[in-house]
């Protein structure tokens, strides 16, 4: 599921999210459209607020990124 059908479906605006999660609106828009790529710690927390339905993956980058706890890619 995309973030921006999460929103949808939920009926949550893009500027409550971007509260809840703490960082501006148009840096919520620009990762909703695909310009830029969150960071590992806003993914993880896109992530929780979501309960699971929006992970990394769907920001179309590996899982190695996202993992806070990786050494050279891979899980340690």
């Amino acid at each position: 599921m995309t973030l921006r059908e999460f929103l949808k479906d939920n009926r949550i605006t893009v500027t409550d999210f971007a509260k809840k999660l703490g960082c501006s609106r148009s840096y919520l828009s620009r990762v909703i459209w695909g310009d830029i790529k969150p960071g590992k710690m806003l993914a993880k927390v896109i992530e929780l607020e979501t309960k699971g339905k929006v992970t990394p993956k769907d920001f179309d980058v590996p899982q190695e990124y996202f993992d806070i706890h990786s050494e050279n890619g891979k899980s340690v």
